[in-house]
């Protein structure tokens, strides 16, 4: 609220100056809460936060640690794959999704659906259906 005030009354420095501690706090804020908050909510509003300031890296590092820390692993798996894939890293993004739905009871549908969708946008259709015919058979070809 101060920023707009000094904005108005002429003092655009000092406008600019609040407006940078206001987002240094924010920042610092989002980071305390993704290492203690256990949904995840945190980390991923940090690394949108991260992104959007072209600090890839770092986004990526927040949802590492988010998969490693949250209960929603699953959720913070499919957020991290999205994100590499959206910076040109789909081998990655795949190779993090199939870790996922290898894991005991993480195979459901919505995961492989990320799996396979990753799959077919990088043109290896084929090799997502070899996933799938694998994973049926590793289930003794449940459905």
């Amino acid at each position: 609220m101060p920023a707009p005030i000094r904005e108005r009354q002429g003092c655009i420095d000092e406008a600019i100056a609040l407006l940078r501690t206001r987002d240094v706090t924010r920042t610092g804020e989002l980071r305390a809460n993704s290492v203690t908050e256990e949904l995840g909510y945190a980390a991923q509003c940090l690394a949108e936060l991260l992104e959007e300031r072209d600090d890839v890296e770092g986004a990526i590092a927040v949802y590492w640690q988010a998969v490693d820390s949250s209960v929603r692993q699953g959720n913070m798996t499919v957020q991290l794959a999205h994100l590499l894939a959206r910076h040109g890293r789909r081998n990655k993004a795949i190779e993090v999704m199939r870790a996922l739905a290898d894991s005991p009871g993480e195979a459901e549908d919505w995961i492989l659906h990320v799996l396979c969708t990753l799959y077919t946008d990088q043109g290896r259709s084929e090799d997502g259906l070899a996933y799938l015919d694998a994973l049926k058979e590793r289930r003794e070809d449940e459905e």
